[in-house]
């Protein structure tokens, strides 16, 4: 259901996820043969930049194989491959421009001064989100800071309450109006509520259902991967 499409997925916000396989498919290539990935990944990129400036028609086909949005994810890739390769110099005052870049341009697009959802935006969006992940990377890689064990829970668990979010805010929405709550008190004050539902529920579901799934997957494939060796 999140193969690329013109149609929107059921889950409104998955829409990010039909560009997300996309990637993931083009960087399986690279494992499974490092050439092909790597040309695979060039020409790419090339069809990316070539149909943000006109120079390709790829109308019929759905924008998230050549979409704009996918240039963040070579911004990703960069930034992973400079981590391992290189230090990165003043990371605090990097990761404290790519905070402030970011939240300017947050701010500006809530003022309507800006709009988020320009192709250029993804420039403006990812280049202060690479300035975040280097800076913050490099720092705790120094020892410089260290994680807390509630924000590596965050993290850990980011996926799932990204996909589980409305589910569970569904549920403590439902639960507050069947108490009567939205006749008593502003509908501002639930806020705190459902957001700590779907951090909640996000976590549950990333412990319980999300790892030990994994786990089970990897078990399965130690064995494949032994009989492959011998």
């Amino acid at each position: 259901m999140l193969l690329p499409s013109h149609n929107p997925p059921l889950l409104g916000i998955a829409w990010t996820l039909q560009y997300e396989i996309v990637f993931y498919a083009a960087f399986c290539l690279m494992i499974l043969h490092r050439a092909v990935g790597i040309s695979a990944l060039c020409l790419w990129l090339i069809w990316i930049v070539s149909a943000e400036f006109g120079f390709s028609d790829a109308g019929i086909l759905p924008r998230s194989l050549f979409g704009f949005y996918n240039v963040e994810f070579f911004f990703g890739m960069a930034a992973a491959l400079w981590l391992k390769k290189h230090i990165v110099l003043l990371p605090r005052s990097i990761f404290m421009t790519g905070v402030a870049v970011f939240a300017a341009a947050a701010i500006a697009e809530n003022m309507q001064l800006f709009d988020g959802y320009a192709d250029w935006s993804r420039l403006v969006y990812g280049a202060a989100a690479v300035s975040i992940v280097l800076g913050i990377a490099e720092t705790s890689r120094q020892h410089v800071i260290v994680i807390p064990k509630w924000l590596r829970t965050l993290g850990a668990s980011s996926y799932s309450i990204y996909l589980f979010q409305f589910a569970f805010i569904g549920v403590a929405w439902k639960t507050w109006l069947a108490t009567g709550l939205d006749q008593q008190v502003p509908h501002p004050t639930s806020y705190p509520l459902l957001a700590l539902a779907a951090i909640a529920g996000g976590i549950v579901v990333s412990r319980w259902i999300e790892y030990p799934l994994m786990e089970v997957v990897r078990r399965w494939r130690r064995p494949v991967r032994a009989v492959a060796a011998t």
